[in-house]
């Protein structure tokens, strides 16, 4: 079954993002959502006793869904150009 993609949403998104920035897409959903590298590293080091701000720890539940979930993808440099490309001709 196919998923509904804004495009808009995707191309705002991928606009703002840095080195430090990754983008992923939720293949069920169609939705997105960027992580820093920070949130990924606190994931990746399961430093999960940190004592944080109530939103420090929405974003990083939201980080350990998409890191352990199958059901994201992230989307790569060459497909965040491509894309925002495309979108802006």
């Amino acid at each position: 079954m196919a998923i509904v993609v804004l495009l808009r949403e995707l191309v705002d998104e991928l606009k703002i993002i840095t080195d430090e920035h990754h983008v992923f897409l939720n293949k069920v959903t169609g939705k997105t959502v960027m992580l820093t590298d920070e949130d990924i590293s606190a994931v990746e080091s399961g430093d999960d006793t940190a004592e944080r701000q109530d939103w420090e720890q929405e974003v990083f539940e939201q980080a350990n869904e998409v890191l352990w979930s199958d059901d994201y993808k992230e989307k790569t440099k060459n497909e965040k150009r491509c894309i925002c490309h495309q979108y802006h001709r």
